[in-house]
């Protein structure tokens, strides 16, 4: 609030350069937060997690190819693809013995055509409030990685897991050797509440696919 007040005095809301400081904040705070190391030259900074998802859309793959998500998910998982010209392909949640929602990894991967190039994973769950365990996480890399497809992990509630002994592990520490083909999308909008300052970002450690994704928004 004191940095809004101190910009709104300034008087000045013309266009800005992407913030260095703000690239330096995100990889500091998930470095000591979740242990997650994001190198600065992976991160493409964005509006919001939708802009991403539809731009992500458009980098892999080409029109007509798939992409997959699992329902219940968050609306604009299941409106991205469409939008950009790809077929949507889903898969429904199962629930464990414990009666709590988990990934049906057999479903999925009968969902998973040849032409599915991404996959979209809430990571924690929205609206399903599950904090997806290391183990879960790795599971549904490791299928995706071994059909040829690309997983975005949706991590923007990563701050709000609350109650111990639960803990949110970002999916590029489930899997590090798989990491490389991970794109991660964060953003302080849901930990802080600060949507209206349309401020996020993508990070995507490979240079072919974070290429295709500047190109896509552009």
């Amino acid at each position: 609030a004191e940095a809004l007040a101190r910009r709104a005095a300034r008087g000045d809301f013309g266009y800005a350069l992407d913030s260095e400081a703000a690239i330096d904040a995100l990889i500091d705070y998930h470095r000591a937060v979740d242990r997650f190391a994001i190198d600065r030259s992976w991160v493409v900074p964005v509006p919001g997690l939708v802009t991403a998802l539809n731009v992500l859309c458009r980098a892999v793959g080409e029109a007509g190819d798939a992409v997959a998500t699992t329902v219940p998910v968050y609306p604009p998982f299941l409106e991205a693809p469409v939008l950009s010209g790809r077929t949507l392909v889903t898969a429904p949640m199962a629930s464990d013995a414990a009666g709590r929602p988990c990934f049906d990894l057999a479903a999925l991967e009968a969902a998973l055509t040849p032409k599915t190039r991404l996959f979209i994973l809430c990571n924690p769950h929205n609206p399903l409030g599950r904090a997806w365990t290391p183990a879960e996480l790795r599971s549904l890399l490791q299928l995706c990685h071994g059909r040829g497809v690309t997983v975005c992990s949706d991590e923007v509630h990563g701050g709000l897991v609350l109650d111990p002994p639960h803990a949110f592990t970002p999916a590029a520490c489930a899997a590090p050797e798989l990491a490389g083909q991970l794109v991660t999308l964060l953003s302080p909008s849901k930990t802080f509440n600060l949507p209206g300052l349309s401020c996020a970002f993508a990070v995507l450690p490979d240079p072919a696919l974070r290429q295709r994704f500047r190109a896509a928004a552009a």
